[in-house]
């Protein structure tokens, strides 16, 4: 009793004040709450003005205005005005789909005004998706993962789209109502690896990167033909073809078959003296490549698997010489390689332009006998690829 006595109080000095002092926007507003017990006790005009001045300015907090708009469209309709109110009461749910009345502080006429609004402008959106965890989009904006909870939508058409990883993604265009409650029930498939479901296309790529053998051991003995005494990475050129093959939205693999030459470049003591040499290892290589999208509208992706490599020719050549040594009977046959990477698919009409960045790593070493004194001898490479595939 003693506070309302106070509160009816403040409210009195409040309007009092504001009769010999008028209301500017550099004056001190009263609380949301006192402003709500001018209206109540009949000052339309003061409350009005408060409320005018919250509204202009910057520093109202959103939670603040929705109590703002619901107070103005208040006073709108207890002076008989209810296109005004309804006009309000769209600019309010216009900003704040959210907005809440409660029925206990506001008549039913307030409550009755923002329901029609709604009523007119928006839909609720149900959602019932299986499996849990099932990513949900509508028009490309993630609302979240499964289960999502129900929520007002304005009245048009959208495009939803559901995915989660080892399904079948799902996507379609749905029509919503003003004032109805549009259920979406989803399901999606379990992917199961069907060679007569994926979509195929066949590439063509080409590749600049750092070929490396690993060398780790300056004065080693290279193919029994003189001391290394400097190692240093090389550019080297690739190419090849591949088969893609894309199963979902999100996944594809790729068979590919390309020429490479793992190698470097050393300054080699021989017995002629000090000299910079190409150390080649010229293979075909026979790749398994995953694909796995993150992003799949905007095409990036990461990409990964082993790569079986066979040289045909092995050889150390001189940079600014005519000296060539053909090392075949030194090195190993075969090449196993893993590699890592990722990179995007750019559309071109009905194909892609791929850019990608790829790291691999050799798995057996090359060298077959002591004639390399190697610490390691296994290809490193570092790539940078660009492919085109044709569907």
């Amino acid at each position: 009793m003693v506070f309302r006595m106070l509160s009816v109080l403040a409210v009195v000095v409040v309007v009092l004040s504001s009769f010999y002092f008028p209301v500017t926007a550099s004056e001190d507003v009263p609380d949301i709450s006192d402003i709500r017990l001018l209206r109540k006790m009949g000052e339309y005009d003061k409350a009005g003005k408060y409320l005018d001045i919250l509204t202009n300015e910057n520093s109202t907090s959103d939670a603040v205005m929705r109590q703002v708009y619901v107070e103005k469209v208040t006073i709108a309709l207890l002076r008989n005005n209810p296109d005004n109110a309804m006009a309000l009461a769209r600019e309010a749910v216009e900003k704040y789909p959210d907005i809440k009345i409660d029925p206990f502080d506001y008549p039913a006429e307030v409550v009755s005004c923002f329901d029609e609004v709604k009523n007119s402008m928006f839909a609720i959106l149900i959602f019932s998706i299986t499996p849990n965890g099932t990513e949900v989009y509508l028009d490309g904006r993630k609302l979240g993962a499964a289960p999502v909870d129900s929520m007002f939508v304005k009245a048009g058409k959208y495009e939803l789209s559901f995915s989660m990883l080892n399904y079948r993604d799902e996507s379609f265009a749905v029509e919503i109502e003003a004032g109805s409650r549009k259920e979406i029930f989803v399901t999606l498939e379990k992917h199961v690896m069907d060679i007569f479901s994926f979509q195929y296309g066949l590439g063509i790529e080409g590749s600049a990167g750092l070929e490396s053998l690993g060398y780790e051991n300056p004065g080693g003995l290279i193919a029994g033909l003189g001391v290394i005494q400097t190692y240093r990475p090389a550019i080297r050129f690739s190419g090849g073809l591949f088969l893609y093959m894309m199963y979902s939205e999100r996944a594809a693999i790729n068979v590919g078959v390309r020429y490479v030459n793992f190698g470097g470049r050393a300054d080699i003591l021989m017995s002629g003296g000090e000299e910079e040499y190409d150390i080649n290892n010229q293979a075909i290589g026979i790749s398994l490549f995953y694909k796995y999208f993150l992003k799949p509208r905007h095409r990036i992706f990461l990409s990964g698997g082993p790569e079986l490599a066979m040289i045909i020719n092995a050889d150390i050549s001189s940079v600014n010489g005519d000296d060539l040594y053909e090392v075949n009977d030194n090195v190993n046959a075969t090449q196993l390689l893993m590699h890592f990477g990722g990179g995007f698919e750019i559309p071109v009409g009905s194909n892609h332009l791929s850019v990608g960045l790829s790291y691999g790593i050799g798995m057996l070493d090359i060298k077959k006998d002591e004639s390399y004194k190697y610490t390691s001898y296994k290809p490193r490479e570092f790539r940078l690829i660009l492919g085109y595939i044709f569907h």
